[in-house]
């Protein structure tokens, strides 16, 4: 019996009337979707946040390469009116390094961006590749700071979400270390962010190790960050409660792309189990 119609007699072509942001239902995929535009040559890394319950966002980072200078952190809204994502706007600021893994939460009346920041190399310089050293330069990256007061700001308003209107950056501490995954709330509060330590020594990310480090409702550091036990190679931490909320299960990408691994905590992630796998195959991405 042949088949009630053809995707290929029945479809639509949407190219030349597509726009940038808008969102689409179709009866060929499940829920809906959108197109934001690409604000570089390559776009990376996305992550969504509810700023509030009728307003999404979306941060991702984009220029020409990662690791390379200007790669910067762009922010997409997407309110109950309009129908689609806004324009892009760069909420980052450091034009000589490149500005990486952007992190979103609301905290104390705030829109927070987390995101590391690297050092780059000069790409006439032959010496690390010829070397074979890892080109990336992860082990310069710092993480950064900055929130927008979301009192009174108005999603159809570009300029009020740019890069100027934001509080001034900061490191977050001194020491370098990248980001992946968005702090986890705890009742009290404070923030638990999952950090790890992207090392030049042992190759191709073979000594990085995850640690954590607890946030004020600010988004300010209280402690130094404390490590996660025999994590090498197991990092972008991942925090989630458990199904009966007594305790905190943190996942993580392997390097050795094996298999998903599994930390737990029982004491709202003051201490963590050293990170074990599970039956989940993983091929070195994040969870």
């Amino acid at each position: 019996m042949a088949p009630p119609f053809s995707l290929f007699d029945q479809a639509e072509d949407r190219f030349e009337d597509l726009a940038w942001g808008q969102v689409l239902v179709t009866p060929f995929e499940l829920g809906a979707w959108a197109l934001l535009e690409p604000m570089g040559e390559q776009n990376h890394a996305p992550q969504l946040c509810w700023i509030r319950s009728d307003l999404l966002g979306c941060v991702w980072m984009a220029g020409s390469g990662e690791g390379t200078a200007g790669m910067s952190v762009f922010l997409s809204l997407l309110g109950a009116e309009g129908g689609g994502w806004s324009e892009p706007q760069r909420i980052s600021r450091d034009q000589e390094r490149s500005e990486q893994n952007p992190l979103l939460f609301v905290s104390d009346g705030c829109l927070h961006l987390i995101h590391s920041a690297q050092l780059v190399r000069d790409p006439e310089d032959r010496a690390a590749v010829d070397a074979s050293s890892s080109f990336s330069m992860q082990w310069t990256a710092v993480l950064r700071h900055q929130w927008l007061a979301l009192d009174g700001l108005d999603p159809s308003e570009s300029e009020t979400w740019s890069a100027e209107a934001w509080s001034t950056p900061v490191d977050l501490f001194d020491d370098p270390a990248f980001c992946r995954n968005p702090p986890y709330p705890l009742e009290n509060g404070q923030w638990l962010l999952p950090i790890y330590r992207s090392l030049e020594a042992g190759g191709a990310f073979g000594h990085d190790h995850s640690e954590m480090v607890r946030l004020d409702p600010s988004g300010q550091c209280l402690d130094k960050p404390f490590g996660i036990p025999d994590s090498t190679g197991r990092v972008h931490g991942s925090v989630v409660a458990s199904r009966d909320g007594e305790q905190l299960i943190q996942f993580f990408r392997s390097r050795l792309a094996d298999q998903i691994y599994r930390s737990v905590s029982s004491d709202d992630g003051h201490t963590w189990s050293a990170p074990e796998p599970t039956q989940l195959p993983n091929n070195n991405s994040s969870i």
